[in-house]
């Protein structure tokens, strides 16, 4: 008797409320959305004309409950292709205090703030597809650190602030696709959802560039078309730059002239030309570290740019990315062990300059 009291009382209230409010007929069901399983939600039957900021507070919300349920019970509100709604609805935790799940669907929404959202701190799931979005804010999920899955595909958004999905650890489904700026999803995946978290931030992050898109797009197609044999060329050509260039055999040649010239050292005449080669020496390896270090800035500069293009390919065409990375690896190592050697060179070179300050003395005592 008092659940059909209460039923009436908000007929009532809707029948009589003012224009400028918002008033949900609720058909509560028990089922899921997404991660949430067997959850008590409205579903909003009665049809909507919220065009104006001055309709948009929450005036009455009416229903039958199922038996041992209230307003208490209900986690999630579900609006979908009744009527219009320009204008996110202002006062909905003042009614239901636990939500988790919010779905705003084919509604024709313009907007959605910070404000809007702020009353919801345990809020996985929300769903504002189909709408006409154009431009999502700064820290618009601030106060919804739980979030779980967004649905903001199928919208006009042609702006998106490249922090927006920030501080939100929990996150593996991001559906954006049929956008202006980006039209990808990612589906109970945390790494995908990352990839399309950097596509936004190169995409969606400047709405004054108009070519930005399809600048995006032709990289993309580019992107595609790129291979491991191709990249193994570029790379294999860096190497075989710094193996086989010009310096290479005229630092062996003296090298192997120094040792057998400290091997043979028996009068004066032998310590100017000891110290020639020396020097030599040292111009070859001084000559030696500055082309590696050109090397490196080429290889670094070549690995950046190839690992950032690589990233940015869907995973489908990515399929060659992690030989391509151990090839990298491997060319780092052949760097380092290159560094190596010529770390014991200057090793050998100071040796050799302790043995000649030596012998020098040696000749000026006699």
């Amino acid at each position: 008797m008092a659940r059909i009291t209460m039923l009436f009382v908000g007929i009532i209230l809707a029948v009589f409320a003012s224009s400028q409010s918002v008033s949900f007929n609720c058909q509560y069901v028990t089922g899921g959305w997404g991660t949430l399983t067997n959850i008590y939600y409205c579903h909003a039957a009665n049809s909507l004309n919220v065009t104006s900021l001055d309709e948009v507070k929450v005036n009455s919300i009416s229903g039958m409950h199922s038996a041992g349920y209230d307003s208490d019970n209900v986690e999630y509100l579900n609006v979908y292709n009744k009527g219009k709604m320009s204008f996110f609805p202002i006062g909905l935790n003042k009614f239901f205090k636990n939500l988790k799940g919010i779905c705003i669907g084919k509604m024709g929404l313009q907007e959605i703030h910070q404000s809007d959202l702020k009353d919801f701190p345990e809020l996985v799931d929300l769903r504002l597809y189909d709408n006409q979005l154009e431009i999502i804010e700064n820290d618009l999920f601030i106060f919804n650190p739980k979030l779980d899955s967004i649905f903001l595909n199928s919208n006009k958004i042609s702006q998106i602030d490249p922090n927006v999905f920030d501080n939100l650890p929990k996150l593996s489904s991001l559906y954006l696709d049929s956008n202006a700026c980006i039209s990808f999803n990612a589906v109970n995946s945390e790494s995908q959802v990352q990839m399309i978290i950097k596509k936004v931030k190169l995409q969606c992050t400047n709405a004054n560039n108009s070519n930005l898109t399809q600048k995006v797009k032709n990289l993309e197609i580019e992107s595609k078309t790129l291979n491991s044999t191709k990249l193994n060329e570029n790379l294999q050509n860096l190497e075989n730059d710094i193996k086989g260039s010009k310096f290479s055999n005229s630092f062996q040649n003296n090298l192997q002239d120094l040792k057998a010239t400290v091997r043979t050292i028996s009068t004066d005449e032998h310590f100017i030309d000891l110290k020639t080669k020396i020097t030599t020496l040292k111009k070859d390896a001084d000559f030696i570290k500055n082309a590696i270090s050109e090397s490196d800035q080429k290889l670094s500069k070549l690995i950046k740019d190839t690992t950032t293009t690589l990233k940015d390919i869907d995973a489908k065409n990515d399929q060659n990315f992690g030989a391509i990375m151990k090839f990298i690896e491997k060319l780092d190592k052949k760097m380092e062990a290159m560094h190596g050697y010529l770390v014991e060179i200057d090793s050998v070179q100071v040796k050799l300059m302790n043995k000649i300050d030596k012998i020098e003395s040696g000749n000026d005592h006699n």
